[in-house]
């Protein structure tokens, strides 16, 4: 075109037409961000194994909808004046039957819950209430599930008490069932 200037094409600094260029990053920032990629890996792992693993060991068996009809045979006393026991076994039980997780226990003495809450139960595990009582859960087939045969020893109890354990279900915190006995 006649009587404009001439055009300046290309502009006299490449990066005025480029866009300025973009900074090199040093070794230091590159360690930094592979760094932090693998930690959030790892965490993402860990976490995503925890939550399997619980799944799968039955730990979120709240005890579901259906709660099981249980009964105890009569306990069976032992001991002596400085420490009674007492053997509660389950005669019968509806199956399937859930994990031990699934129930709680509370000891009463005399009308007194021991426990301020009642404890999960968990086999081959003492499980204290008060200083001087304490429950054993034996499951007799070893499967972690509640089944028939399978019983509740109670020792450390002294005086002359009436006694009660419940067998609570965990999912409403309602009592299954229950035996009372008295010492001595």
């Amino acid at each position: 075109m006649l009587g404009q200037p001439p055009s300046q094409y290309p502009p006299p600094h490449e990066w005025d037409y480029l866009g300025a260029p973009k900074p090199k990053r040093s070794e230091k920032q590159i360690v930094v961000i592979v760094l932090v990629t693998v930690a959030i890996v790892v965490i993402a792992t860990v976490v995503v194994a925890a939550v399997l693993y619980i799944m799968v060991s039955g730990l979120t068996d709240g005890g579901g909808a259906t709660r099981p009809v249980v009964t105890f045979q009569a306990p069976a006393k032992g001991g002596g004046a400085s420490n009674y026991t007492t053997n509660i076994s389950i005669a019968a039980a509806s199956d399937p039957i859930s994990t031990f997780l699934a129930f709680k226990g509370q000891v009463a003495r005399d009308g007194v819950p021991l426990a301020t809450i009642p404890a999960f139960l968990r086999t081959g595990t003492l499980i204290a209430f008060g200083p001087n009582v304490t429950l054993i859960v034996r499951d007799q087939n070893g499967d972690g599930r509640l089944n028939t045969r399978d019983s509740f020893l109670i020792y450390g109890m002294t005086g002359v008490h009436a006694w009660r354990f419940s067998l609570i279900w965990s999912s409403d915190g309602s009592e299954i069932v229950s035996s009372t006995w008295s010492t001595p």
